[in-house]
């Protein structure tokens, strides 16, 4: 993984500078590495809105960058409508385009930069639009600081009248496409707003608050307040009755798990990491067994109908509910038919069933040296 400068505070993470005053503090210094999924995803912003699909694409790339370039076009021609603007009228395009936020004496604070700005210079409209390739949900257009933020650095660099501005997410299982526009006065406010959060990220006595925006945050690992959202968890589960418990208390555990559903999977992996490097004393890996697909669903059955062709009961149609609702419900006929034990119908399904599934190992879990304590079932 190659590591990547980037400014401590930016339009994109302004958010967490909003909902964690302290974090940019904390982050100050901190290198942010690249992965995959970040290496994936710069390189589809820079074939958003080119119309170019390199060979290298996979299947679903080209289909998220179609996507994209489907709202997109959609959240112009709405634009459009809305200001009466005809086809014919010009306007100029920014790719990317470097902008900075400014205080009152000039001062850069920090910069941004949104993957398309379209504007209308005759009639004073301007359009951002920001696509997200990643999987994770970010706050919808009318709400989104980042597009706020993006408006107004483009505003501070020549003034509209007024800015719609668009987040695409075309991996999202809500909307994929939500605008809001941002009048003179709705700009100012947003101005303001995003200057007091940059000046009080800067306080010494900034407060720190964990939540959900730590899942980006490069300092989460070293930040008291990340690892004491679990602190109530470790002292009360297991040794106190969950109906004993007072209001307050239950509330703190409910949003400690449901912060805790959101970063598990990078604190596994963290853990991973470290044990496989000999960075974690008292931890080992496991194995945890393999992820078993049926992929040759017919020669399957084929294979059971031939070891059962005098069986009235086993019918394609009973074959195939077995195969939508799982292996258990395949269990339970055959055992309707052979009256073999559960441990014997497990093997025989294992058995018949071994020429045509494709098998790859789980993830090892991550269990302590002695007390065999498993931290990801």
């Amino acid at each position: 993984m190659s590591l990547i400068p980037r400014a401590t505070t930016s339009a994109s993470n302004i958010h967490r500078r909003k909902a964690c005053p302290k974090s940019g503090q904390m982050e100050h210094g901190l290198a942010e590495q690249d992965s995959e999924y970040s290496t994936e995803g710069v390189m589809l912003h820079s074939l958003f809105l080119t119309g170019n699909r390199p060979d290298t694409l996979t299947p679903n790339q080209v289909e998220l960058l179609d996507l994209a370039d489907f709202y997109a076009d959609e959240f112009f021609t709405n634009v459009r409508a809305k200001f009466d603007i005809s086809e014919g009228e010009p306007w100029i395009d920014e790719r990317e385009p470097e902008m900075v936020i400014k205080d009152a004496s000039e001062v850069v604070l920090f910069p941004g930069h949104a993957d398309v700005v379209r504007t209308w210079p005759r009639l004073k409209v301007r359009a951002i639009a920001d696509a997200k390739f990643g999987f994770m949900e970010v706050d919808e257009a009318p709400g989104n600081l980042q597009l706020a933020t993006y408006a107004v650095m483009r505003q501070q660099q020549s003034e509209a009248k007024a800015v719609a501005v668009a987040i695409i997410q075309p991996r999202n299982f809500g909307p994929r496409f939500t605008q809001a526009v941002y009048g003179a006065s709705d700009l100012s406010a947003a101005e303001v707003e995003v200057m007091m959060i940059y000046v009080n990220s800067l306080k010494p006595d900034a407060e720190l608050r964990a939540g959900p925006h730590c899942h980006f945050c490069k300092a989460k690992t070293i930040c008291p307040a990340y690892t004491q959202m679990f602190a109530g968890i470790q002292k009360t589960v297991g040794t106190v009755a969950v109906e004993t418990l007072p209001l307050e208390t239950l509330e703190e555990l409910f949003g400690a798990i449901k912060f805790a559903e959101k970063i598990g999977k990078d604190i596994t992996a963290e853990m991973r990491r470290r044990v496989n490097e000999g960075h974690a004393p008292g931890w080992k890996l496991r194995n945890t067994g393999d992820v078993t697909v049926l992929d040759k669903t017919f020669d399957f059955y084929q294979a059971l109908k031939g070891y059962f062709k005098d069986i009235p009961q086993f019918t394609p149609r009973a074959f195939d509910d077995c195969r939508v609702m799982g292996w258990g419900k395949l269990e339970t006929l055959i055992q309707d038919i052979t009256g073999l034990s559960d441990k014997k119908v497990k093997e025989f399904i294992k058995e018949m069933s071994e020429p045509f599934v494709t098998r790859t190992p789980k993830e090892k879990s991550v269990v302590r040296e002695k007390a065999e304590k498993l931290l990801n079932p």
